[in-house]
């Protein structure tokens, strides 16, 4: 019989997340998606909708889009771990790689247009708390997505490197969670402000919902982090 061999630890921590939780943050994602896509498409500028979207003038209004579809293809990525939890670790981080990379692009996407119409139409960048808040969060997520991709996708690394690695990764996940929220709340209330959008005594605006509704995911998500922890 052979030297006893030390069993290999398993990275995977499986703990249960409330199904519950699961489903209101997917049904929150999905909500926020379309919110602001309506938000951008509708040409109804008399009610505050960003006015249509196009490649021309109206280039600007994919920036929202873009981010927000980006912000909430990384919310699906980091829940991958634990709505998948009951398939096998490699296809839950596949899944987890394939939506992060997807966040990053379009992340990528909307930081584009908006240097691209801020470019043409000869407007200032870089001058708001949003857009630094925003630039942070990218630069955050990128280097997040560059860390995980050469720590946890690339064969050869060594086990240990990976277990030393972890907490630093999903502790900027959250952190990459926590930023993308303030961005997102900041870009609203930052545009919501140039639209004129503002209440006295009657209902706030409806765009005012999607901050609301952007934050309650992440904060849901945050929650469900610190009370059910799981395993990258």
């Amino acid at each position: 019989m052979g030297p006893f061999r030390q069993p290999v630890p398993n990275l995977v921590i499986q703990k249960p997340c409330l199904p519950l939780v699961l489903l209101v943050i997917h049904l929150m994602v999905v909500l926020v998606i379309l919110g602001v896509f309506v938000w951008a498409d509708n040409e109804d500028s008399d009610e505050k909708y960003l006015g249509g979207l196009n490649l021309g003038d109206k280039l600007f209004n994919w920036h929202p889009v873009f981010m927000t579809w980006g912000a909430s293809c990384l919310m699906e990525g980091a829940l991958a771990y634990r709505a998948l939890r009951f398939y096998p670790h490699r296809r839950k981080k596949t899944v987890h790689g394939l939506w992060n990379a997807a966040g990053c692009a379009l992340l990528c996407a909307g930081l584009a247009v908006v240097f691209r119409y801020k470019h043409e139409t000869h407007l200032a960048s870089l001058y708001s708390t949003h857009s630094w808040l925003g630039i942070f969060t990218c630069s955050l997520v990128f280097a997040q997505f560059v860390l995980g991709l050469g720590t946890y996708a690339l064969p050869g690394v060594p086990l240990l490197t990976k277990q030393h690695v972890y907490p630093v990764h999903a502790s900027l996940g959250l952190a990459s969670t926590v930023f993308a929220a303030a961005s997102v709340i900041s870009g609203i209330d930052h545009e919501n402000t140039l639209l004129g959008c503002a209440y006295s005594v009657g209902p706030i605006c409806e765009r005012e919902g999607l901050a609301v509704g952007g934050a309650a995911e992440r904060g849901l998500y945050s929650w469900s982090v610190a009370r059910f922890d799981g395993s990258i």
